[in-house]
């Protein structure tokens, strides 16, 4: 089931983000969201979309993050 992938992705880039490794959680957050999108899943979409402006405050590129955080 898609909805269970995209959530998972989510959850793993979760857990990269825990172990500092934010390039990784970036990856997995970016596959979430599209899969997401793909799915029409505006909770999916928005927590993905969270994820990612968190995880580009944390690598502080600020524009992005505020562009992901204003889409979310």
């Amino acid at each position: 089931d898609k909805r269970a992938i995209a959530k998972i992705l989510n959850n793993i880039a979760s857990i990269y983000v825990i172990q500092r490794k934010l390039k990784e959680a970036m990856q997995y957050y970016t596959q979430s969201l599209e899969m997401s999108q793909s799915l029409k899943d505006k909770k999916a979409i928005a927590f993905s979309l969270r994820g990612l402006a968190n995880g580009y405050l944390e690598l502080k590129q600020y524009q992005v993050a505020e562009r992901f955080a204003q889409e979310g």
